[in-house]
């Protein structure tokens, strides 16, 4: 009987730590501001992720965490959790009214009715459209600024991009005169500080209003 109980309570504690050890089983996440934190016998190899973060492998990643845990160069000690899959949420067809507040004539998008983050806040938009019926000055000359995340797709039939015409493709000459080379369709100002925050682009623009 004690060996029947035994065992039900051995595969139950089995099961439960099972479920709570949803991360891998040798490496842990660090962050350090100091290298030499990193120098531990416990420690079989890291490699840097961003800035001062690590992942640091361990054939014991449990005694491991209990140690750096301790140290005051280390900040941040935490398991590689697994991320868990879930379903796309269900989405209801929005029908578009044709005959909408949004003023196509405004932008040359003739699908700009469709984009219903520039609605007016009435409608849970940006109000991007009233926003420049209604500005209150116009820019001595045209000024094109943009910024993209992740990239683009210029040849994209949607989006009409800007082309500069002084400017011959892949000579690495800068034949405007404009400091960059070969800027066809803009240039790339993503240059990082010394903290790892991108704040160039940010920069320019500011300088352009």
């Amino acid at each position: 009987m004690k060996l029947i109980l035994s065992l039900i309570i051995l595969a139950i504690s089995s099961n439960v730590f099972s479920v709570e050890r949803n991360f891998s089983l040798d490496r842990l996440i660090v962050k350090t501001n100091n290298e030499s934190t990193l120098k531990n016998d416990l420690i079989k190899n890291y490699k840097n992720l961003f800035l001062d973060y690590y992942v640091v492998f361990s054939e014991d990643f449990i005694k491991l965490k209990k140690e750096l845990e301790q140290n005051k160069s280390v900040s941040y000690v935490s398991f590689d959790y697994k991320s868990s899959t879930s379903s796309l949420p269900n989405t209801e067809k929005i029908e578009f009214n044709k005959n909408d507040s949004q003023d196509s004539s405004v932008f040359n998008d003739p699908y700009i009715r469709t984009q219903y983050a520039l609605y007016d806040f009435e409608k849970h938009g940006m109000s991007v459209v009233r926003t420049f019926n209604n500005r209150r000055s116009s820019p001595e000359k045209e000024v094109i600024v943009a910024v993209v995340d992740t990239g683009v797709d210029y040849t994209h039939q949607d989006l009409p991009m800007w082309t500069n015409e002084n400017e011959i493709p892949s000579n690495g000459i800068d034949d405007d005169g404009n400091g960059y080379i070969d800027d066809i369709h803009g240039i790339n100002t993503l240059v990082r500080d010394e903290n790892g925050n991108a704040t160039v682009g940010d920069t320019i623009l500011e300088n352009t209003k």
